[in-house]
This record gives structure tokens, sequence and C-alpha cells, in this order.
């Protein structure tokens, strides 16, 4: 019979350790306890997994941002277990990359320069770098342009993209809608990253605004002779408000939902306003009348909404949050920010320039 090489049958068993460690992942250590990578997670808070995982990739550039955006999205609930599921899978990865690299530390001391060793080393670098959706997927989901300017931004080596990446992607479905919305998500993400090149930002840029042109097209409510009855009502508002500017209908942008706005909308130290009866349209509630003449009062079938005039505290499903702006009454009708109707129905609201860009969460 003829003799296996060494190095073939190390390459063997490394394989075999490399997907048993698939299965179970768990840092190395001597006498560690070998239960399975899911019960390590057992009962941690968000919060926990966001500290392990900004442990585990360590101080670089990028981390400040990073940690704004996974706090932004600790702070809208994670729902959907979104966020969970991505820091657990990157803790995981990140202790399969110090398994696989005490494991290719061990093999070298056995075999000195045995050939095999860069076999392994290729096969495991290969693993360790991706990123779970390669340049081609996103270009069939999103677009050639968008799998271009990931590559030129070294994508999968990148700390923040594949995060990007992997939001944008739950949202193109196949519609036009989905594709579009899915643009100007990752597009945006991939600026506030700073991993681009001045070249390359200008091209996400340009692509930004051709996809919500596209999204103002395809979810279009009001006709342009409401558009600009509401536009010129929006303005008399502003002439006799505080710190109130007009804006126009047209300037907020719902995606997935049914929406035209009935009452004129504005912002207000920057932030857009919209009627107490618009907000619960929004949600898919309804205005409840209230004893208390200063609460307005919303209801939905996963919410009650609780707001008092004048104030930007309000109660959701009687838990205390607070909002940006308070609530507006500005003869009879009372307005309320959108940023916080968003948020706390499950939706997220993206400014795009001068408009805003209301989708829900997934």
């Amino acid at each position: 019979m003829k003799r296996q090489p060494v190095g073939r049958a190390i390459l063997s068993i490394v394989i075999s350790l490399f997907l048993t460690s698939a299965l179970c992942i768990a840092p190395l250590a001597e006498n560690q306890d070998q239960s399975s990578s899911q019960s390590a997670f057992v009962g941690k808070t968000l919060e926990q997994l966001r500290d392990e995982f900004i442990t585990l990739t360590g101080v670089s550039d990028g981390s400040a941002e990073l940690l704004a955006q996974i706090n932004r999205l600790i702070a809208l609930g994670d729902a959907n277990g979104t966020l969970r599921t991505y820091l657990e899978s990157k803790i995981k990865l990140y202790q399969l990359q110090y398994e696989m690299k005490s494991l290719e530390s061990s093999l070298t001391k056995m075999t000195g320069a045995d050939a095999y060793i860069g076999e392994i080393a290729n096969i495991l670098d290969g693993l360790a770098d991706s990123s779970g959706t390669s340049l081609a997927d996103i270009k069939t989901k999103i677009g050639e342009e968008a799998a271009g300017l990931l590559k030129n931004a070294d994508y999968t080596k990148s700390k923040t993209l594949p995060l990007a990446v992997a939001s944008a992607l739950k949202y193109a479905d196949g519609t036009e809608n989905g594709k579009n919305l899915a643009s100007v998500i990752l597009f945006t993400a991939m600026m506030a990253s700073g991993e681009m090149a001045e070249a390359d930002a200008k091209t996400a840029q340009t692509a930004i605004e051709q996809s919500f042109s596209n999204l103002e097209n395809l979810n279009k409510s009001l006709s342009a002779a409401e558009t600009s009855k509401m536009t010129a009502a929006s303005a008399s508002i502003a002439a006799i408000t505080n710190n109130a500017q007009s804006a126009s209908p047209a300037a907020l942008v719902v995606v997935e939902r049914k929406f035209a706005p009935k009452v004129p909308i504005f912002t207000y130290n920057g932030h857009m306003m919209i009627s107490i009866s618009d907000a619960a349209a929004l949600l898919g509630g309804k205005v409840v009348e209230w004893e208390d003449s200063n609460t307005v009062v919303i209801q939905t079938p996963e919410m009650v909404l609780e707001a008092i005039k004048g104030k930007s505290s309000i109660y959701v499903n009687d838990k205390l949050q607070k909002m940006e702006e308070p609530v507006l009454n500005l003869n009879g009708v009372c307005y309320i920010p959108l940023s916080g109707v968003a948020q706390y129905g499950g939706m997220a609201a993206l400014n795009v320039g001068n408009s805003i860009l209301i989708y829900g969460v997934r």
C-alpha cells in the first residue's frame, strides 16, 4: 500500500478540525468547556454583545462610526433580531479566526516547511476573508455600480461595509422599489463609512440622487395641484411660527406602505413635523380622544403612543421615551416630530438631501 504523505494526512486532519469548528465555534483555551457556540450567547444583552464585538475587533479609525451605528440600532430595539444575529455571527467569525491561527501555528511547529502548510493557509485565509455575500450577488440584486464601488472600497476586508450590505440586501426583493431602496441605503452607508475614494463618493452620491428620484416617482401620492396647495399652506404656517420653515409634501417619501399627508408638513428647528392625524395614518392606527385635553393619543394594534402638548417626552406602551422636538399645537392642530413617529413605529427615517425617506425596518 502506498504511504500517504505526512503533509496530506495533516491537511485532512486540519480540514476535519476546521469543519468541526465551523459547527461549534469557541475560542481555544486550555481546559475550556466545549459547549456549543450558541449557548455562549444565551442571556447576553445587546450591550454585552456589542462590548464583546468591539473588544474582539480592536481599535481602528472606523470603530467610533461603527459603535455609533450599533448604538443607534440598539436604541431602535432590534425588534427583528437583526443586530443580535449580526453581532453573534461576527463574534463567532473572530473566534474562528483565532482558532485557525492557533491551528496553523501548531502545525507549523509540527511540520516545519511542509508544502501543505501553504495550502492550508490559503484555504483558511479565503474562509476568513469571506463576508458571506459575494460581489456577484450584489451586482445581481442591487446593481453593477454597487458591486464596483464595493470592490474599490475593499469590501471583504472592511468592518463596516458588510453590515451595510446585509442591511441593504434585506430590501432587494426583486421589485423596482426594493432595488432603489437598497441602493439608497447601501450608498448612504458607504459614504458615511469614510472608506471610499473621493471620485467613488461622487459616483455614490449621484446614484443616491437617481435612486431616490425613482422612489419619489414610484411612491407619489399627491397630484401636482395638491402638492402646490399644501406647500403654500406650509409657508403660511412657517410665517407665523418661530423656528419653522415651510416644506413640500414631496419632500416626504414613504416606501412599502400607502401614505398621503392630508395636513401640510413643515420643519421645526430642522426636524420635519406632521399632524397627529397623519402620524396615526402612517402608523396604521387612529387618534383616540382623551379626557385630558392636553394629551394626544395614537393607538395601533401594536402600541399606544401618548404625548403631551408642548412636551418632547412621550409614553410608548407606558414606557417613557424622548423625541427631538415637542408636540406643537398650532391653530388647534397638533404636530409631532416625524422621526419619533418612525422610530417608535418600527420604521427608519433617512435624510436624503432636503428630503426624508421612510421605510420599514427589517
